[in-house]
């Protein structure tokens, strides 16, 4: 086991099916994105799980892109985003109702049935390339299925037409970290291959759901030789891992942009009595103060504003 096969993301193709396929691996990154946050264990499991997904689905990106990953409902997780930057930075978070999420919890649903939490809603797929003379691509699918993976094969089955495999596995161990591992598989186009055998896909599906939650989650083995090991008579083919980390994008710039941005009335009812204005990154925790009198200064003071 190397460095190589913790905290990545590993594109593959299986040449004899004319498939390809992502393979995750997630420890630090993971744990580090859900100990920011101290969620109720739902809560992290769900906020995990997208976090994961979108580095699955994030292969076309370039440098400066972003992928995003969103699910809205009405349940006691209104809101769950994940996204992933070109050069690897993936971040996680979730808003959701204490009080309502107390109650779901005391009816036990199981963990297959998570996605009840967010409710009746839509997921939203982003892609922005970053740059400026690119269009940004969004796909949007009303949530269907217990789980967030059901969601996703729903998605690609019914909006993209691509034929979709998962196999997710996250699961927090007796020391408490945190520990995450994903293998995506889709069928490319048959003109790119026209003499493939008509079972592979079906049998590729078979070998798939044959991986193991401690297969995708062991540290230990190699996923080169857990890709080998699934499909070793599918002609595998992996490209180089890109390594992944949790890091945010927030700034202090950033964050004092959008309240210049805002109308004095706004940030009037955000400052504090001592005048402080306090604003809390949803993705890292990061609390950020700034002056209410000194960002009115900024505002009558246009080349002291930070772009």
């Amino acid at each position: 086991m190397t460095t190589r096969d913790i905290d990545m993301v590993e594109t593959f193709f299986l040449e004899d099916s004319n498939l390809r396929g992502r393979i995750v691996r997630l420890g630090r990154a993971v744990n580090d994105i859900l100990h920011t946050h101290a969620y109720p264990a739902p809560v992290a499991t769900l906020t995990g799980q997208a976090a994961v997904m979108a580095l699955l689905l994030s292969s076309m990106l370039k440098d400066d892109g972003i992928f995003t990953l969103q699910a809205q409902g009405d349940g006691p997780v209104g809101t769950l985003v994940a996204d992933i930057t070109g050069h690897g930075n993936v971040r996680a978070c979730a808003r959701f109702d204490q009080d309502r999420l107390d109650r779901w919890e005391a009816d036990e649903v199981p963990e297959t049935a998570y996605m009840g939490l967010i409710g009746r809603g839509h997921m939203v797929f982003t892609i922005d390339q970053g740059g400026e003379n690119t269009e940004r691509y969004q796909g949007v699918v009303e949530l269907k299925g217990g789980t967030l993976v059901e969601c996703v094969q729903h998605y690609f089955t019914q909006s993209e037409q691509i034929a979709t495999g998962l196999r997710l596995a996250l699961r927090r161990d007796d020391d408490g970290h945190w520990h995450a591992g994903a293998i995506l598989l889709q069928k490319m186009p048959d003109s790119a291959k026209p003499d493939v055998d008509p079972d592979a896909w079906n049998r590729a599906m078979v070998l798939l759901q044959s991986c193991t939650d401690d297969e995708l989650l062991n540290a230990e083995l190699p996923v080169n030789d857990l890709l080998y090991r699934l499909f070793h008579q599918e002609g595998v083919r992996a490209q180089e891992p890109q390594p992944v980390r949790h890091q945010c994008r927030c700034s202090a710039d950033r964050v004092e942009n959008v309240l210049v941005a805002m109308s004095s009335e706004e940030r009037l009812d955000l400052a504090e009595e001592d005048g402080k204005i306090s604003v809390k990154c949803e993705f890292c925790s990061r609390e950020y103060k700034f002056d209410a009198a000194e960002l009115e200064h900024k505002l009558n003071n246009p080349s002291g504003v930070v772009q």
